[in-house]
């Protein structure tokens, strides 16, 4: 995965703090009845102004990776699931994901323009190494993330 040639690494990376955010306003708006009032109230006023911060000062390639950050982790949470008994019910969830995703990276600064056949690789690879860190059993067959990635991207 792409860093940019000023990142710091680790959890004072930009891309790496951006990610903790999108995933904190993802959550708020994985709610199907909030409204806008509700998914502001999630973000605190320090996230609001670090995000404008850091968005601020961050590349492409930070937000970038802040996407294939916050894929994978949100990947993992599928995978790792109880409630999802099958195939079908995961793969639903991660295409739903997905267009959430995309949308929520593109009305953000610097909005982007996801290619999702040129992050899957790396998106891939971060959800086992996170899965092998936490000690986690899931099992995300690469086919399947890619075909559903192919469908969101069609829907």
């Amino acid at each position: 995965m792409k860093s940019c040639l000023l990142c710091s690494r680790g959890k004072s990376c930009q891309g790496y703090v951006i990610h903790k955010l999108v995933l904190k306003l993802y959550r708020a708006m994985e709610k199907r009845d909030a409204s806008v009032d509700e998914i502001a109230r999630q973000l605190s006023l320090e996230d609001l102004s670090t995000l404008a911060v850091v968005g601020d000062k961050a590349r492409v390639t930070c937000w970038s990776k802040a996407y294939r950050l916050a894929v994978s982790h949100l990947i993992v949470e599928i995978g790792t699931d109880e409630t999802i008994q099958n195939e079908e019910a995961a793969r639903n969830a991660i295409q739903r994901m997905t267009v959430r995703m995309d949308s929520t990276f593109a009305k953000l600064p610097k909005g982007l323009s996801i290619d999702l056949d040129d992050m899957i690789l790396d998106i891939y690879n971060l959800s086992v190494e996170e899965i092998n860190a936490s000690g986690k059993q899931c099992l995300i067959p690469a086919h399947v993330l890619r075909q559903m990635t192919s469908e969101a991207r069609a829907k």
